[in-house]
Parts: C-alpha cells; structure tokens; sequence
C-alpha cells in the first residue's frame, strides 16, 4: 500500500489476505490507532491502490482479531472461537501452545 503497487494489492487480494487488519502499534499505545493498508495507501496519495482496498473492505466480513499482545492482529477463526468460549485472552493462549508445539 505504502508504494502504490496496484497489482501486488490486487494479487493479495485475490489469495484471500484480509484487508481489515491493522498495523501494529508500539508499546503503550492503543492497537485500535493502527491503520489498514486502504488508509495507509490513502495517506500515501496512492488513490487506485486505496479505491481496491476499500472496495476489498466493503465486500469481505470482517472477521474477529486478537487486539494486542504478541499475537496483535491474529484472526481468530470459528474453530479457535467455539473452542476458547470467543474469550480473545483465551484464544492468545490457545494460538501460543499451537505455535509452540511447531
């Protein structure tokens, strides 16, 4: 989003990356300032990159995420929700013992 490339958001896109995830924050500062790349790629004056992003936004569920922590941003997916009571604590937990036993 930052350099503009149209056809790499596009190909992105078409593989199935999801559009609402945020940038991460740093330390002591709230992960709902981060920004998505349709608002990055706006700032930046990249209008055809920021019009496929949004258009991306509109038509794709927003799905459920970790806010905060080392796996800020990490969706969280029915399977992981049904079996962590859709508690996000939880569901860090349960992503950390998977990512550990990798």
């Amino acid at each position: 989003a930052v350099n503009g490339q149209l056809e790499c958001v596009q190909a992105l896109l078409k593989v199935g990356v999801d559009p609402h995830v945020r940038s991460r924050m740093p330390y002591g500062r709230s992960p709902q300032d981060g920004k998505t790349a349709g608002q990055i790629a706006d700032e930046w004056g990249w209008e055809d990159v920021a019009a496929a992003l949004r258009e991306a936004e509109e038509n794709l569920p927003k799905g459920k995420y970790i806010v905060g922590g080392p796996f800020n941003n990490t969706k969280i997916y029915p399977s992981t929700l049904t079996a962590t009571g859709r508690e996000p604590q939880e569901a860090a937990r349960v992503l950390g013992q998977k990512l550990a036993g990798l």
